[in-house]
């Protein structure tokens, strides 16, 4: 049995984006700089639009996970998962604990990636309130745009391209059509099933 989490929340941003303003400039064929804060905006709204509609963390990136006890696995959103830094939970008479790495396994071969408990090990008793298990964890595919699936940049430049050639919410006078399909089947080998 998996468990399903209360609250999920990203608790420290990435240090880079998953495609440089450099590599969207050159995707855009624009040399001069008067439009970099612009192109900026554009890179950052793709990657959270290509993050959320994967559900996957591109960079490395910290993830806050709670739940309101333990109970079978649990499962880590927003893979790839690295590493889990801290794990802990509200005992029995609500004092914060540490969760022992004696009794549990992290398989980041399962995607998501889930926390497991050993063989013939139990989870600890928890206090009977909301959020009383937090697992803090880092995940994404890397530190630099390198690391990146190459389909998911290339998402991430496609959509990138038609916010700059298209600045407006509404075209008039011409014929429009949802955006690329190139990028739907760009990410859908990545997309996680929500959990």
């Amino acid at each position: 049995m998996r468990y399903r989490f209360t609250s999920l929340r990203r608790t420290s941003e990435p240090a880079a984006l998953a495609v440089s303003r450099t590599t969207a400039k050159a995707h855009l064929r624009v040399s001069h700089t008067d439009e970099d804060s612009l192109i900026d905006l554009y890179v950052g709204s793709a990657v959270r639009f290509v993050e959320d509609a994967v559900c996957r963390a591109l960079i490395t990136q910290t993830w806050t996970v709670n739940l309101d006890g333990f109970c079978g696995d649990i499962v880590l959103p927003r893979p790839p998962a690295a590493s889990i830094s801290t794990f802990t939970y509200l005992d029995s008479s609500n004092v914060s604990a540490t969760v022992s790495s004696s009794l549990y396994t992290l398989d980041t071969s399962a995607e998501p990636a889930v926390i497991r408990l050993k063989r013939d090990q139990d989870w600890p008793d928890t206090y009977d309130a909301n959020n009383s298990v937090t697992v803090v964890y880092t995940c994404g595919y890397g530190a630099s745009e390198t690391s990146v699936p190459e389909a998911l940049k290339a998402a991430i430049l496609l959509l990138v391209g038609h916010s700059y050639e298209n600045r407006e919410a509404i075209n008039i006078g011409n014929i429009v059509n949802e955006l690329p399909l190139a990028v739907d089947r760009l990410l859908a080998p990545y997309r996680v099933l929500e959990i």
